[in-house]
């Protein structure tokens, strides 16, 4: 199966770090522990600077 973008970029990460972080900016794949690194009014793709990407799990 053919990776995608944002799989390889928590797949560098979890390599790195050792861990899924439960708030990703996959653009910088850096974690984000606090607030969003930049605001924008109009992001519509998941690896634009601007989003964050938020782990959900069920409990």
């Amino acid at each position: 199966m053919h990776e995608g973008y944002i799989e390889r970029k928590y797949k560098e990460f979890y390599v790195k770090h050792g861990y899924i972080p439960h708030m990703f900016n996959a653009h910088d794949c850096k974690e984000i522990k606090d607030y969003a690194p930049t605001l924008t009014i109009y992001c519509d793709h998941p690896t634009a600077s601007g989003n964050v990407l938020i782990l959900e799990t069920k409990q």
